[in-house]
């Protein structure tokens, strides 16, 4: 459970008991006062007794020991849960807010530090799956949302993610996650408009990173792209894809399903590019091979893709190599590649 989780729950429960003195006190007083009192006199009489302020008696307890054993009783018990209540309220309400200060400083701090991270702007269920695949492979990630519950069930789920609440079509809030310095944004609420609006600002604020744009309508592809957008997926094109291959290749999105899932080996098809200069520049794929598995090479002069290339193929420089494997074997290629 998080500190501010914590401190609610104390503070729930301080504040029931507080209430269950009044309740308590009201009721004791105006039984032992033999019902001739109001039940306002009787809630004002229990605040007095329980807060020690000695202004006097209204209820005339003279003569009935029962009533001054009973407001004896509450004081000492009602004192004790007052002092709880107030205490734990100033901690919820001071000590809490101050947590929440040196986290949020905290996080704009590691965020800063972050060089080549991913941002995710918006956290709904397409997005917190993107983010989910992002932790599972081992990439550094920033998510932005406006919605502070969605960002603190991230703060609960994850403990080595960047979090900012606040609107993503905002430069000060793209700035806030890092856009300056990602190497990719992820834009993935449900609203169109918004996403054009974000893609547009990711663009102008950083001319080189890649940004990926979920679009609901197909008819708003072209916008995005305008906008800035490296690549648009429609959510509803790829559902559509996938509802196909269930019925015609159901063994092949097994498959694939089983790949993702297993959170063990967390195998994957990646990529890794080979820059000018690089030790694997001139190399041939049976080097490659010995724990990876290469699917293609994209970049040859003539043709994009070479799909299952022999060994004896040749990688060159400018070309990207294109393999399943984990994120361990994408981290060793990329090391080998002289890509920090």
């Amino acid at each position: 459970m998080s500190d501010a989780l914590e401190f609610k729950r104390k503070f729930v429960i301080s504040f029931c008991l507080f209430v269950g003195v009044l309740v308590t006190g009201t009721l004791g007083f105006w039984l032992v006062g033999g019902g001739q009192y109001s039940l306002f006199d009787c809630m004002y009489m229990t605040v007095i007794t329980v807060s020690t302020v000695g202004y006097g008696e209204i209820i005339d307890f003279t003569g009935n020991p029962g009533g001054r054993v009973f407001a004896m009783a509450m004081i000492f018990i009602g004192m004790g849960i007052i002092v709880y209540f107030v205490s734990t309220a100033t901690a919820f309400f001071v000590e809490g807010d101050l947590k929440e200060i040196f986290w949020r400083n905290r996080m704009k701090k590691k965020i800063a530090a972050m060089q080549g991270h991913y941002i995710v702007c918006g956290a709904g269920t397409m997005g917190s799956h993107v983010v989910d695949e992002f932790h599972k492979t081992g990439r550094s990630v920033v998510v932005v949302d406006m919605d502070e519950q969605k960002i603190e069930a991230l703060r609960e789920l994850y403990e080595n993610i960047g979090l900012v609440t606040g609107d993503a079509s905002e430069n000060d809030v793209l700035a806030d996650a890092g856009v300056g310095h990602a190497q990719g944004v992820v834009v993935a609420t449900t609203s169109d408009k918004d996403n054009l609006v974000i893609t547009l600002s990711a663009r102008q604020m950083n001319a080189t990173t890649r940004i990926v744009t979920r679009c609901s309508d197909v008819k708003h592809i072209k916008k995005l792209k305008r906008a800035g957008a490296d690549t648009v997926v429609s959510s509803n094109f790829i559902g559509g894809l996938r509802l196909a291959s269930e019925m015609v290749r159901p063994k092949v999105t097994t498959f694939l399903d089983h790949m993702l899932r297993d959170h063990e080996k967390a195998l994957r098809i990646e990529e890794v590019p080979v820059p000018h200069g690089s030790s694997l520049a001139g190399r041939t794929l049976k080097e490659f091979r010995s724990h990876i598995l290469v699917l293609a090479v994209y970049g040859r002069e003539g043709e994009q893709y070479t799909f299952n290339p022999p060994d004896t193929y040749v990688v060159n420089a400018g070309e990207t190599v294109i393999f399943m494997g984990s994120p361990d074997d994408r981290e060793r290629l990329m090391q080998s590649a002289g890509i920090v």
